[in-house]
């Protein structure tokens, strides 16, 4: 709260994150969107006249949270949802597997190539790209995929703004306070919904992958408009109103 209050300014990227800042501090943030929508990529396509999909494992989900004992408290049961949803899209479509949170310490139960090895064994089928070092690469084979499932917030931002049909797996309140400021509802509530609704709601919103792209591509409008405030915003801030 100190740090809040003495700031110069203060930015939200959604709505909920802003009042809950005016709750605890008095201050009243810049409503923008996060910064991550404004990464550059180069799209990279992987077929042609294939639908691709790409499914995005969080090994923090995958291990129960840091604690090991569903730390966040998830009414979808995690491991079956990713086995389940896998299962089904690999009868109709090409399957990528893309890591967010990459580490080869095993042991890091943050590391999503636990879950990725885990599932990549149990299906073959699965193609698996991480060949990436750096976001803007990660976010450019995410760009050619025609659907996306992500359980890593800024994985599902990668996918979003780069108008691609997109799953977010919600396990806090950010993702929702996120897409629904950019008027965003295919979310799975992972903490709310049950698992066989979470499975049955993915299947069904990626197999209208065109219509959910149209959808996306219309809150990007939104979420453009919110970084271009960002943007103006802190020009006018560092260099601005002083004669600089």
């Amino acid at each position: 709260v100190k740090v809040i209050r003495g700031c110069k300014e203060v930015y939200a990227r959604d709505q909920l994150s802003a009042d809950y800042t005016f709750k605890i501090s008095g201050r009243k943030p810049v409503l923008t969107t996060d910064v991550a929508f404004a990464l550059p990529y180069t799209k990279r396509e992987h077929s042609n006249n294939i639908v691709s999909i790409g499914f995005n494992p969080s090994g923090l989900l995958w291990n129960g949270g840091y604690t090991g004992d569903n730390q966040f408290g998830l009414t979808v049961d995690y491991q079956r949802y990713c086995r389940e949803v896998i299962k089904s899209l690999l009868k109709k479509y090409k399957v990528f597997l893309i890591p967010h949170v990459l580490s080869y310490q095993t042991q890091n139960v943050d590391n999503d190539l636990i879950a990725v090895r885990a599932l990549k064994k149990e299906f073959p089928a699965l193609d698996l790209i991480d060949d990436f070092t750096t976001p803007m690469e990660v976010k450019s084979h995410i760009a050619g995929m025609d659907g996306f499932i992500a359980a890593r917030m800024h994985a599902a931002i990668g996918a979003f703004s780069a108008n691609i049909a997109c799953v977010p797996f919600s396990y806090s309140r950010k993702f929702e306070g996120l897409f629904d400021s950019l008027g965003y509802g295919r979310v799975i509530h992972g903490c709310s919904d049950n698992t066989d609704s979470a499975i049955e709601k993915t299947l069904e919103w990626i197999d209208k992958h065109t219509e959910l792209k149209n959808e996306v591509i219309a809150c990007n409008g939104l979420a453009s408009e919110k970084t271009n405030l960002l943007k103006d915003n802190l020009e006018t801030l560092l260099y601005g109103g002083e004669g600089n």
